[in-house]
């Protein structure tokens, strides 16, 4: 790496360890104020406050970076032009775009590690911040009585429990549906009862119907109790009907697949992205495939994930051109026009989302707002009379 390489890494690293520790201190404090009352009136201990908001930190770094990224290239390659160090550099032989070739390799290098923490850190990070902030600083108690839970399980199944006391594992008005990779219902089970003992389901008064391939009911079991653990479903003292008649039995064992869950899986709230792991959010969308419905807005996000961390290399294409014309007003003005760059880009990733989740390709919808500020700021770059020789 040459010397000039070297100078420019240090100015941009420098400008951009005070700018995230400068936002990252600007969030917590403004936070911390909106939170005070109720720190001081419930007495919060010190060390749940501070752990509260280091939870908080990868969440912060994520969002924050591309406009601390976009404001050091601005505030470097600015005093670098206004001092003619840039002109200097190429007038030595230096070919102008090599001079720009460390701000790109940090912001790609950057890039990568911002999704490794939204992928690593944010997930874990956010839904620990969330589960402090409503137990110990609001102080609400955890809650044990569930009603209407709706579940998207293993084996294609979707869950609908009316009632759940998870103090207890009782359950009661269950309806278990499981679905074919086509969308079409299999099987639907209801039960009156049931609960979680050592391990196993046990359901009372219970109804399993099987459908055929036109969807009609090709077999109804009864049961008094049903036992389900890992070597089936057993249902006891019930009665077997088909198109031929009905008949009755004391045990009998049903082909279908085990349940996977327990009773805290059914008070698992819907996650927001950034609270889900990529592979979480991808086998959620699978499941919501196989059962038949459209998770468009899901794959959206699911793009997001990758996508969103690439804005730190794209607004570092934009800001370039913007920082080399900038001769005067300093960090202030600076600082203006690249937050007016990232809400710009937000707006647009906005937009993107939208189409994404209607009128095209969830892809090219995550993809979107990258794509018109990748052009745009390479455009620039090449219009850019020093870098254009």
């Amino acid at each position: 790496m040459r010397t000039l390489d070297r100078y420019f890494l240090r100015s941009f690293f420098t400008s951009l360890l005070w700018c995230i520790l400068t936002f990252v201190s600007f969030y917590v404090i403004i936070d911390l104020f909106g939170r005070l009352d109720e720190i001081i009136e419930r007495k919060t201990p010190v060390e749940i406050v501070i752990n509260y908001y280091l939870s908080l930190i990868p969440l912060v770094f994520v969002r924050m970076c591309p406009l601390a990224i976009l404001l050091s290239t601005m505030y470097t390659l600015a005093n670098f032009s206004k001092n003619n160090e840039l002109t200097a550099a190429a007038a030595g032989g230096i070919h102008p775009h090599r001079l720009l070739v460390p701000f790109i390799l940090s912001g790609f290098i950057l890039s990568l590690t911002s999704m490794a923490v939204n992928e690593r850190n944010v997930p874990d990070a956010a839904r620990n911040a969330y589960r402090i902030k409503e137990i110990k600083i609001k102080g609400k108690k955890e809650q044990h009585l569930w009603r209407d839970r709706i579940f998207y399980g293993s084996g294609n199944r979707k869950f609908y429990v009316k009632l759940l006391d998870t103090k207890k594992n009782l359950l009661s008005n269950i309806e278990i549906t499981e679905y074919s990779k086509n969308g079409l219902e299999l099987s639907k089970f209801h039960a009156n009862r049931g609960k979680w003992v050592n391990g196993e389901w046990i359901f009372y008064n219970a109804t399993l119907r099987e459908f055929d391939s036109n969807g009609k009911v090709e077999l109804t079991t009864y049961a008094d109790e049903v036992k389900v653990d890992e070597k089936g479903w057993i249902f006891l003292k019930g009665a077997l009907s088909t198109r031929e008649g009905k008949k009755f039995f004391e045990r009998r064992t049903a082909e279908l697949s085990r349940i996977e869950e327990i009773p805290e899986d059914f008070t698992k709230k819907q996650l927001r992205p950034e609270e889900m792991h990529f592979q979480e959010l991808s086998e959620y969308i699978k499941r919501l495939q196989k059962m038949g419905f459209n998770p468009q807005a899901e794959l959206v996000s699911l793009h997001n994930k990758i996508s969103l961390p690439f804005a730190n290399l794209v607004v570092i294409l934009i800001g370039i051109p913007f920082a080399i014309r900038q001769r005067r007003g300093g960090i202030l003005i600076g600082f203006g026009n690249a937050l007016a760059i990232c809400l710009i880009y937000y707006l647009l990733q906005a937009v993107g989302n939208v189409l994404g989740e209607s009128f095209m390709p969830a892809i090219l919808g995550a993809w979107f707002a990258n794509a018109i500020f990748a052009a745009y700021g390479i455009i620039n770059l090449s219009q850019v009379p020093c870098l254009s020789s």
